[in-house]
């Protein structure tokens, strides 16, 4: 499973102030390092738009694929940062 293309319902944490639909956004790049067995540092590289912690939760289902997809196993965002925003 590729996690190229996401399409991602509006977030339950975000569905009282946002219009329920689906969008369609592009992971660019992804490179990962693990901590330890059960522990493993992401950095994305997304289109704008894109919900990162739905992106790795699945958010019940509402991103898809995921990262807990992919790996088969429930996946959670402990820690995000915001490293560079790009500008067109």
């Amino acid at each position: 499973q590729s996690l190229h293309i996401i399409q991602q319902r509006t977030p339950i944490r975000v569905s009282h102030r946002r219009a329920d639909k689906i969008r369609e956004k592009e992971v660019k790049n992804i490179e990962t390092e693990f901590i330890d067995s059960k522990t493993f540092e992401m950095i994305i590289k997304t289109e704008g738009g894109l919900y990162i912690k739905e992106l790795i939760s699945s958010d019940e289902g509402r991103s898809n694929p995921s990262v807990t997809e992919v790996l088969g196993t429930q996946a959670i965002c402990a820690e995000l940062d915001v490293i560079e925003v790009g500008i067109k």
